[in-house]
């Protein structure tokens, strides 16, 4: 895969736990950092901190450098941090909160290319239509998501359903879907 073919498009890169989303943003951020240089793109990196072989950010992968970076300092992961249902429902609405205020930065001040690392988080507590309203402020959007089944246990709150939902939704949106549980 070419990065410049994802140029002016929406994509979407999803695979189950540990498939090796982030490591294929770093390395499609990488070479758009060749080509555009690092005022032309913002990261928004919600994965919670590696729990296991779960999560970790984009800092992980890459150095972020002159990027418009924004991690917020706490981010979690619910089905793996949370204990019963209540914990879960509290680090969802938490998590969202965080990222709606990193994304209203980036609508305050939007570059041409806009990535998320763990898009799932934001929808975990929001519908697509919400992310697609910030996404419309960059020309190139790329984001990772997970799909899968490894972290299916959600104390019965339905958050693993609506979950796939939401990102199945999304997918109709963007132009180009990278599956990674399908190479496997």
């Amino acid at each position: 895969m070419n990065p410049e073919e994802l140029l002016g498009k929406r994509t979407l890169i999803i695979g189950e736990a540990g498939s090796g989303k982030t490591s294929l943003l770093a390395q499609v951020l990488q070479n758009l950092l060749t080509k555009l240089g690092p005022c032309s793109i913002t990261v928004i990196d919600l994965a919670p901190p590696r729990i296991m072989d779960v999560g970790g950010p984009l800092t992980e992968h890459m150095r972020v450098d002159g990027l418009h970076y924004k991690r917020p300092p706490n981010i979690y992961a619910p089905r793996l941090m949370a204990c019963n249902a209540e914990e879960l429902k509290k680090y969802v609405h938490s998590n969202l909160e965080t990222a709606k205020r990193l994304f209203n930065e980036f609508i305050q001040n939007p570059t041409p290319v806009l990535a998320v690392n763990d898009v799932t988080i934001f929808l975990h507590g929001a519908e697509a239509a919400e992310l697609l309203a910030y996404v419309e402020k960059a020309s190139t959007f790329i984001a990772t998501a997970y799909y899968g089944t490894r972290l299916a246990e959600d104390f019965g709150t339905g958050l693993t359903e609506s979950e796939k939902r939401r990102v199945e939704e999304l997918s109709k949106h963007v132009n180009i879907v990278i599956n990674l549980n399908s190479s496997r």
